[in-house]
């Protein structure tokens, strides 16, 4: 077995004994790209065989594959213990929404995928919702690009996030253009808080 084989191994069992059995595809090859970075541009070629090993530890029970862990990679648990992370708590989290909106200009880098799995932990564990907003509006400075609509969504179905919905901004000018012209209005007839309208009537 490889030292990449290993790892995937490694890190798929402890992946799934952390989540009911079952390892995290994005997870698994995050942590193979933590311990060998240089492998971040192989990820097409890793993928299958992550996959393949998934179905192999999906086979075992979760006692037989913490029991696996405790004798093969017991630094894991030590380590566990040393780093646990929680996420701060929400409030008022009933019928929770979040909204991931990467401008399409091209591929998701890292910070991207970031703020996209912290949404995502968040929608799990209140069991809410998440929403693509495709942020499509600024064809000066950030130029949509037909392709990286694709690219995206390949990337989140890579992560193994699920999208309750797909939203283009660009579709939706109209919308913006009513609640923007709302907003004039109130601000106009003083019912905007914290302004006034200006005595010469220019807002």
């Amino acid at each position: 077995m490889s030292n990449i084989d290993e790892l995937i191994y490694k890190f798929a069992l402890f992946n799934a004994s952390q989540h009911g059995g079952k390892p995290n595809f994005g997870s698994v090859m995050g942590k193979i790209i933590s311990e060998v970075p240089e492998v971040k541009n192989r990820t097409k070629e890793i993928m299958p065989k992550i996959k393949k090993c998934a179905k192999e530890v999906e086979s075992l029970s979760v006692d037989e594959q913490k029991k696996i862990i405790e004798e093969k990679y017991p630094e894991l648990l030590e380590k566990r213990k040393q780093d646990v992370r929680t996420l701060p708590k929400l409030t008022n989290t009933d019928n929770l929404v979040m909204r991931f909106a990467p401008n399409p200009n091209g591929p998701l880098s890292l910070g991207h995928a970031r703020t996209l799995l912290l949404n995502w932990f968040y929608v799990k564990e209140y069991r809410g919702k998440l929403i693509l907003r495709f942020d499509d509006t600024d064809p000066k400075n950030k130029i949509p690009m037909k392709e990286a609509y694709e690219w995206i969504i390949e990337d989140i179905n890579w992560l193994s996030v699920d999208i309750e919905k797909i939203i283009k901004a660009g579709e939706r000018l109209h919308a913006y253009y009513n609640y923007a012209k709302k907003l004039i209005e109130m601000e106009r007839e003083g019912f905007c808080p914290g302004r006034k309208p200006r005595a010469d009537g220019f807002l």
